[in-house]
């Protein structure tokens, strides 16, 4: 009553299983290219050597920008203390006020 289905039979004719065809690839030679989705990106320039650093626009101070150790929280900091950074500019300065005494 009982059918035995033979798995291996189709193999045997010639077909290849799927991790025969498929390439010898490894999780580590395996990137994809995301979309940088931060606004810091506008202020940086990626080295085109080193993917890992990147470039003030603006003072040209290479920093570290590797998603798995800095990312863009090393950006974002640079570009508080900045000193060119237009943003930044006038940002720490105070507007006094005299007001003027009548004699």
């Amino acid at each position: 009553m009982s059918e035995c289905v033979n798995l291996s039979a189709g193999y045997a004719a010639g077909q290849r299983s799927l991790r025969e065809t498929e390439p010898d690839v490894t999780p580590d030679s395996v990137s994809k290219k995301r979309n940088k989705r931060s606004k810091t990106w506008t202020h940086f320039t990626i080295q085109n050597d080193d993917p890992d650093h990147a470039n003030c626009n603006y003072c040209s101070v290479v920093l570290g920008c590797k998603s798995t150790s800095a990312g863009t929280s090393s950006l974002v900091n640079h570009l508080k203390i900045c000193k060119k950074n237009p943003a930044s500019i006038g940002r720490n300065h105070t507007e006094l006020t005299f007001q003027v005494c009548a004699d």
